[in-house]
């Protein structure tokens, strides 16, 4: 199973990470890209008020407003992550932190700032701070039931 730029839109991750299990077969594997919450980019953005990421996603993404949904960051820390995988049936196989590309790219000399941020936060001692998270977890061949089962 794959989720790609999906599990920031999920409100209950344990119930998430339940169904995905139950349709799995023993070490079948979930992976996954999201938004990494502890990235000083994402705690920003997390925090701009809605009408203000809807036309941010118009002018720099060209997306509709219809297709901006809103974010709850709860399957979107590497704790986070560990300790609802352990929980749920899962071992984590890989969790990484990649960088994404500079979304003010589109704006010229603008982008400057993001590309300086971007290139340092790709060193290795500030990959906590890389802008997205990229994980698989795989079921337990002992898994626990579903929650509710």
């Amino acid at each position: 199973a794959t989720a790609n730029m999906v599990v920031e839109h999920v409100e209950d991750p344990a119930r998430m990470l339940d169904e995905i299990r139950r349709v799995l077969r023993p070490s079948g594997r979930f992976t996954f890209h999201t938004p990494n919450r502890a990235s000083m980019l994402i705690r920003l953005a997390s925090s701009a008020p809605d009408g203000l990421k809807r036309l941010l996603a118009r002018l720099l993404e060209n997306r509709k407003a219809e297709d901006v949904f809103p974010n709850h960051y709860c399957f979107n820390r590497k704790g986070d992550i560990q300790r609802l995988a352990e929980e749920h049936g899962y071992r984590v196989i890989t969790l990484r932190f990649v960088n994404s590309t500079a979304l003010t790219a589109s704006l010229g000399p603008l982008a400057i700032p993001e590309l300086l941020w971007l290139r340092l936060i790709s060193q290795p001692r500030f990959e906590n701070w890389r802008t997205n998270l990229v994980g698989v977890l795989e079921v337990e061949s002992r898994a626990i039931p579903p929650s509710g089962a």
